[in-house]
């Protein structure tokens, strides 16, 4: 009985990612079952005392480390990468960051401004200093990159990404502000082999 439950729950759950990948489910319903099931992990997560929470924690950890880097990066590039650069030029702040930005004053800043914030919090955090080697893995359209070539002139930046649109768009970018001290690789994390044999 419970292989029949189990097998049901899978297929439900199977059809339910199906349905919002195509966008029929509405976000009122994805953000409703997103917070049950974080609600679940968190319980499951909880159980069996301080013992128990470090065994799951650990296995856990050794699963994640025999994981791929990355993995279906040729359906991100198809759905995500490889989207025309006017798309995002129109919906992002003016560095192209598509990840977290960071607001100081969310009524007094603007997209751009915290997005400056955050990049420059990367900065401080990884204590990056002019005249370093520095890798930017999953670079998308440049933001940190630009970024620290501007900032750190005498740096040395690699910058890895899944696509060749936004390699281009980076290079272009870096030509007309005159970056000479930033280099893009094209390439999947989990198979690129095309850096310096040197340390970043």
């Amino acid at each position: 009985m419970l292989q029949v439950l189990d097998s049901l729950w899978d297929h439900l759950f199977r059809f339910g990612f199906w349905a919002m990948d195509r966008g029929y489910v509405p976000d009122v319903v994805v953000r409703l079952f997103s917070r049950m099931l974080m609600a679940q992990t968190l319980s499951e997560h909880a159980r069996g005392g301080t013992e128990a929470c470090s065994d799951r924690h650990n296995a856990m950890v050794k699963q994640l480390k025999a994981m791929p880097i990355a993995i279906k990066t040729s359906d991100a590039n198809e759905q995500h990468y490889e989207v025309p650069t006017e798309y995002f030029l129109k919906c992002l702040g003016p560095n192209l960051k598509y990840s977290c930005c960071l607001y100081k004053d969310f009524e007094k800043e603007t997209l751009g401004q915290a997005e400056e914030n955050m990049l420059s919090l990367y900065c401080e955090r990884a204590e990056i200093t002019d005249g370093l080697h520095i890798l930017d893995l999953g670079c998308g359209w440049g933001s940190l990159s630009l970024y620290l070539a501007r900032k750190f002139p005498k740096a040395k930046v690699t910058s890895l990404s899944n696509s060749q649109t936004q390699r281009e768009f980076i290079m272009k970018k870096a030509k007309e502000e005159g970056l000479s001290n930033l280099q893009v690789f094209t390439g999947d994390i989990s198979e690129f082999d095309g850096f310096e044999a040197e340390s970043f």
